[in-house]
């Protein structure tokens, strides 16, 4: 073989080596090519749903087109509002950035505000009390007095979750607050600083020298570690013979936190059922055998018609066990686990996804938790009521709270002279 005939078979030889697995790489690469649009496919909404989104977003261009005073982000929200309002379910709503930021706030334990309570009262908010060491207890604001403006916002144009968010914000920044006083009609704005607020849920001190008073406000992430405290320092504390749990007013929180501190009290037994969408029961939580209170200490635990949620799943397991008397009034009856989904843009919606069932069987949802022992039902708030008619309204919600901690004291008076 000549010279050249070597060169050229040389050639061919190294072209052959260098293109030799191009058909393979086609092959893989047609292969990923087609892997990729099947999932494309598969994520892809279907067609129904392509075309809601596209009219969706057809109406966000159109609206502020013909109203351009309109405010888009608004009507974005407004929308997602309405969307909420579709599943018609009391317990899912529409949260915007800042709500949802305030709902996760309220699960830590820790938000920057003021230092005041709020209650609604028939589209009017009442400051119900004031919180130790926030800015509000530095001034004159009173318990008893109505939000008149947050900012240069009236309280009126605002719904009362848009205004507790609007009270809150980043510690160190100020906000407006203007009252009036229903009795003398007279307003005062007060500018306050927010802080850091520490939701301490739980606080207890001793009443008659023998009993214990545990006031429990909502569940949170700090419930468990500080109930698990005070109740160690009531067991250190010998002449205490009985115990209240306080959860009047309680909106309920975190399930996890009303399941472990239904296990302090039990020793035994189911403390909750978790049903599905289908009503069969999915999960099962029952007490472990140690506890921090003596099985043989007598224990009132107080609603009313405020109370909710994680209060009633406490509330009920205690008395299905027969570990609690209830005495107050029947409770909201609210049942039901919303999980919070977050959605891109920073907000986020709240869904009903389960119910629950308290002890071994008893239905919170719709139903709440009857009392043992009723007394002290909370008077109707008035609608739009004048001054008189909301100072005889506080006057009459106080007796009411008076009423039943007397009657859980005289309760727990006799079952330990029976002992």
């Amino acid at each position: 073989m000549s010279n050249s005939g070597a060169e050229r078979e040389g050639k061919l030889k190294a072209r052959y080596e260098r293109y030799r697995y191009l058909p393979v790489l086609t092959l893989l690469l047609l292969v990923t090519l087609a892997a990729l649009a099947i999932r494309h496919q598969l994520r892809r909404p279907p067609r129904d749903l392509r075309l809601k989104l596209a009219s969706y977003q057809a109406a966000l261009e159109l609206i502020p087109e013909h109203y351009p005073d309109i405010d888009q982000e608004e009507l974005h929200r407004a929308a997602m509002r309405g969307l909420i309002e579709g599943i018609d379910d009391p317990y899912s709503r529409y949260m915007d950035p800042a709500q949802l930021r305030e709902s996760d706030e309220t699960v830590e334990g820790q938000f920057g505000g003021v230092g005041i309570q709020v209650s609604p009262a028939n589209g009017q908010a009442v400051i119900t009390d004031l919180v130790p060491g926030g800015a509000a207890e530095q001034t004159d604001m009173e318990p008893g007095s109505l939000i008149v403006r947050v900012d240069e916002n009236p309280a009126d144009d605002m719904a009362f979750r848009e205004l507790i968010s609007a009270i809150r914000g980043e510690p160190g920044t100020s906000v407006d607050i203007t009252v009036r006083d229903p009795r003398s009609e007279e307003e005062k704005t007060f500018e306050l600083e927010r802080s850091l607020i520490d939701i301490s849920p739980i606080s207890w001190e001793i009443l008659e020298e023998t009993v214990g008073f545990v006031s429990l406000e909502r569940f949170n992430r700090q419930t468990e570690p500080n109930l698990a405290r005070i109740l160690e320092e009531i067991r250190e504390e010998e002449q205490i013979k009985a115990l209240i749990l306080d959860m009047r007013g309680n909106p309920g929180g975190l399930l996890e936190a009303a399941v472990q501190a239904a296990d302090m009290f039990l020793t035994n037994g189911r403390i909750v059922g978790i049903k599905g969408p289908d009503g069969e029961y999915r999960e099962k939580l029952t007490a472990d055998e140690s506890t921090y209170v003596k099985p043989e200490m007598p224990i009132v635990v107080l609603v009313d018609e405020e109370s909710a949620s994680a209060a009633e799943l406490l509330a009920g397991a205690l008395q299905d066990h027969k570990r609690a008397t209830v005495i107050g009034a029947r409770t909201v009856g609210k049942g039901a686990i919303d999980t919070v989904f977050g959605l891109p843009d920073g907000s986020g919606m709240s869904l009903k996804v389960a119910t629950y069932t308290a002890g071994m069987n008893i239905e919170i949802e719709n139903n709440g938790i009857t009392p043992d022992i009723a007394v002290g039902e909370l008077p109707p708030a008035p609608i739009h009521p004048d001054a008189q008619e909301l100072s005889k309204w506080i006057q009459q919600y106080r007796e009411a709270k008076t009423a039943q901690k007397t009657r859980a004291l005289e309760f727990l008076q006799e079952k330990l002279n029976e002992q």
